[in-house]
């Protein structure tokens, strides 16, 4: 709940202070609503210095490591062959206009999620019969008196937390930049949109995850103290080729159906990083020389792409390790700064929600109504389209 909470407030609030481009395009992100909620130029500033630094150095190894470690499985390649073919396939997204591939990967997404999910049904139905024991499973382990004591508990609940706010991003202020882009009637529809989207990738998809492995007993647990509590896959690393090893349980190939599931969902976060971090490094630089502009670009292009490739064949604790200290910085800054500006957001949903409840199919947002400053764009766009808010 609070993650849903969190996104909702971040991304009506990318809404809200969104600006427009020359080219028609929506632009905005924690940076432009951390100055425009504020009115102070170097808290936008500080804001977009975290999130270049995350999401070039933290957030793009996981899904990198990620994408090696289940087409090494698959394919049985070594892991920095395929970090270099990432690593050439994301020079010609950066290089050659992620935007318009941004575009597609909006349309590929959901239909490879169907299909994941589809394999997985399909897996736990043909195991039903150990779904109760999977399920009782999680709940006794959670809360079994010896784990607790143990410490096994709060080594669950640790990285529960950890890699939940890795799923869904929420607090993170990672996705805030494509909610921007976003051409909504409302600054609520998308935040409520980005809401939703928590529950399905936290409680749908990586419950069905965690149950596929469960019934296959495909996979390993490590204990406190680097010992192996449970081994039914020995040798494999951890993560992904878990998931591989249970959908090939039950279906040929299923190593290789995963591995092509996964580069498309992991590749597609990498554009989107990029894409968050290109704008934050445009709006930095925005009063610089063009020149300088288009150098530090290539620079954050090359320093992105080097990161791609020397993760994909990092030990994957390696990984985690520098994506936590990445994530953690940028997630406590953003929470702190949603706490502080979340007041236009409140607004926001409380005319949304009067408006719903009056009937109105399509509530209108009018900032000068709300009372809200520095969404000047919401005027020119109520005018475009002859909508106001009805007193």
């Amino acid at each position: 709940m609070l993650g849903a909470a969190s996104a909702f407030i971040e991304c009506t609030l990318a809404q809200i202070y969104k600006t427009r481009s020359e080219d028609g395009t929506y632009i905005g992100g924690q940076a432009y609503y951390a100055e425009r909620a504020l009115g102070i130029k170097w808290f936008g500033t500080a804001m977009a210095v975290i999130l270049v630094g995350s999401n070039v150095f933290g957030n793009p190894c996981v899904q990198s490591n990620t994408i090696s470690t289940a087409v090494a499985n698959a394919f049985q390649i070594p892991a920095w062959i395929v970090g270099l073919a990432i690593a050439g396939a994301m020079a010609l997204v950066v290089f050659g206009g992620i935007r318009r591939l941004a575009a597609l990967a909006e349309k590929i997404v959901p239909t490879m999620c169907i299909v994941y999910l589809t394999i997985a049904v399909i897996l736990i139905g043909a195991n039903f019969a150990k779904l109760p024991g999977a399920i009782g499973l999680i709940f006794s382990s959670a809360f079994n008196p010896r784990s607790a004591f143990g410490g096994m508990m709060g080594t669950a609940l640790v990285w529960g937390v950890r890699r939940g706010v890795y799923s869904n991003e929420a607090g993170q202020g990672t996705g805030t930049a494509p909610a921007a882009a976003a051409d909504a009637d409302n600054p609520c529809d998308q935040g409520l949109v980005q809401a939703l989207s928590v529950y399905i990738d936290t409680l749908v998809v990586c419950t069905i995850s965690a149950l596929c492995m469960l019934c296959t007993n495909c996979y390993n647990v490590l204990g406190v103290d680097g010992s192996m509590v449970v081994e039914y896959l020995p040798g494999l690393p951890d993560g992904i080729p878990y998931v591989q090893s249970a959908i090939a349980s039950v279906l040929p190939l299923g190593e290789i159906i995963v591995a092509f599931l996964i580069t498309t969902f992991a590749f597609t976060s990498l554009m989107s990083y990029y894409l968050e971090a290109e704008i934050h490094i445009e709006y930095l630089t925005m009063k610089l020389p063009s020149a300088l502009q288009k150098t530090i670009l290539n620079a954050l292009r090359l320093c992105f792409l080097f990161m791609v490739f020397i993760s994909s064949s990092w030990p994957v604790t390696r990984v985690w390790n520098i994506t936590d200290i990445g994530g953690g910085v940028l997630t406590w800054a953003h929470l702190t700064l949603l706490v502080i500006i979340c007041g236009p957001a409140v607004k926001a949903l409380r005319s949304y929600d009067k408006q719903r409840k009056a009937g109105v199919e399509h509530p209108v947002f009018d900032p000068v109504a709300l009372g809200i400053k520095n969404a000047d764009l919401w005027t020119e766009i109520n005018k475009e389209k002859g909508r106001w808010l009805q007193p």
